[in-house]
């Protein structure tokens, strides 16, 4: 049978399909659910160094391309979630999705984690919280928060951005150079919806972030970029819902992947699911894992 196990920045996956960011991962025990319902590794929703409350509602609204949200980075907190982890064992790698405004922000969070969790996602790029978003359009404030992270902690760091504003290459690159262990592609994009009835935008932000089949091919073409770019692993996220779908990620360049929008609409053995068909595409087309299929849309 074909290795399903992915190994990336020492640590090791028992399949390459994750949960993405802010997807089911607000709680320890939802975290638990998705390890037994065969996620091969999790990623927590993203967390601040103290409690943000988020946006009030309307705060996500299905479109017939995928999902709008703008929930507004709403959690308890790092301290607080930190205390709920105590009481929880996992058997699969945990990453914590990180923000914050400032550098010392991140520092500071990843820190309070830094004995319970086993890598880090910095959450670079929300298209609903300007302060966060802003921090991806300079080289030199995504080197200062990487940095700052990966001086303090000694754990893997994954950078995440949205194609939006610095082009993402150059987004990436600048964390690659500030020492990040990895790239997440992509966050997802600004959009928004207007109901005909009220003739007011619908959710109550008015703009959110557009997930699911919509931008699939934009994610796809990320990777792809990114990995005749840079020298680092990537995460691919954006779109994916169905095995050919993971397998485009895959050769494009992306050695783990990350589903969300997917989540609304199918049951959690989606994880268990995937690996399978994943097993079988292997065996069937001569791959002995999966990192024999990394990259292989790229040619020799």
């Amino acid at each position: 049978m074909s290795n399903i196990t992915v190994n990336v920045a020492g640590l090791t996956f028992r399949n390459p399909f994750l949960p993405a960011a802010g997807i089911l991962g607000s709680t320890p025990s939802s975290l638990k659910r998705l390890e037994r319902e065969g996620a091969g590794g999790l990623v927590t929703k993203s967390l601040s160094l103290h409690p943000r409350a988020g946006y009030k509602g309307p705060v996500i609204v299905e479109v017939e391309c995928g999902f709008i949200n703008a929930i507004g980075l709403a959690n308890p907190g790092v301290t607080k979630f930190r205390e709920w982890l105590t009481e929880y064992k996992f058997e699969i790698p945990l990453i914590a999705s990180i923000y914050g405004y400032t550098a010392s922000d991140f520092s500071e969070a990843t820190n309070i984690l830094a004995d319970i969790v086993d890598a880090y996602e910095l959450n670079l790029s929300c298209p609903s919280v300007t302060e966060v978003s802003s921090l991806s359009e300079e080289r030199e404030k995504i080197a200062e928060v990487v940095s700052q992270v990966t001086d303090s902690v000694d754990k893997p760091v994954f950078a995440k951005f949205s194609i939006e504003g610095l082009n993402i290459v150059e987004k990436a690159k600048a964390a690659e150079r500030a020492g990040a262990s990895g790239i997440v592609a992509i966050n997802t994009i600004k959009a928004m919806e207007i109901d005909v009835s009220l003739a007011k935008p619908v959710l109550k932000n008015e703009i959110g972030g557009l997930s699911g089949p919509a931008i699939r091919p934009i994610a796809l073409r990320s990777v792809y970029e990114l990995y005749r770019e840079v020298n680092i692993p990537i995460i691919g996220c954006g779109g994916i819902s169905s095995l050919e779908s993971a397998v485009k990620f895959l050769m494009a360049g992306a050695s783990l992947l990350e589903i969300g929008s997917i989540l609304a609409r199918e049951k959690l053995n989606i994880f268990r699911k995937l690996t399978r068909e994943l097993q079988f595409f292997l065996r069937e087309s001569g791959y002995k894992n999966v990192s024999k299929l990394v990259g292989v849309a790229h040619g020799a």
